[in-house]
């Protein structure tokens, strides 16, 4: 999928950005007295708990909370999307490698990957927001959305829309491609 197809379906999601890379995601703030997810900003993480997409909105000081609060928001799921983005991007990269190497068939089309994009975008529905923190000094409001990888994946492999060969791909790969996706944040 072209960069403008990208930027076409985060404007459809009311998102802007460019997809970042994993080592765009690291991040240390340094701010003092702040939660670690805070310092941490969005990125992959696989741990014992799970594989999760994080995301970390920030909204300027304003005197109407409600308006700041929801500014927070969608930034936090914007960043979740554009970690998404990647991760897509690579287990349908990885999965077009395989094929290649193995002699099949691969369906390089625009198509195909269109439609896992657009069918990825349906596990944007899990982001959850879970927790808050306001910077005292600043009046900064940060907001921390979390995805679990599961929706994701369950969202790609109950569609008809895509083959049965990258189905079993994503069923036995996908882990292994956000682990790399996650990087040190393990």
């Amino acid at each position: 999928m072209g960069k403008m197809n990208i930027l076409a379906v985060m404007f459809c999601l009311g998102i802007s950005g460019c997809a970042t890379k994993n080592s765009d995601m690291k991040s240390d703030f340094g701010i003092a007295g702040a939660p670690d997810w805070v310092n941490e900003g969005t990125r992959a993480v696989s741990n014992k708990d799970g594989r999760f997409i994080r995301g970390l909105g920030i909204a300027p000081k304003m005197d109407d909370f409600s308006l700041q609060k929801s500014m927070a928001d969608s930034r936090a799921r914007a960043e979740v999307a554009k970690v998404l983005i990647v991760y897509v991007d690579q287990v349908i990269d990885d999965f077009s490698r395989a094929n290649a190497s193995s002699g099949e068939e691969v369906s390089s089309d625009i198509q195909f990957k269109k439609e896992v994009k657009q069918l990825s975008q349906t596990g944007l529905q899990g982001v959850k927001i879970i927790a808050y923190w306001r910077d005292t000094e600043s009046g900064r409001l940060y907001a921390f959305a979390e995805m679990d990888k599961k929706n994701i994946d369950e969202s790609l492999s109950i569609t008809k829309k895509l083959n049965l060969a990258y189905k079993t791909y994503l069923n036995s790969h996908a882990d292994n491609t956000f682990d790399k996706l996650a990087g040190d944040n393990k």
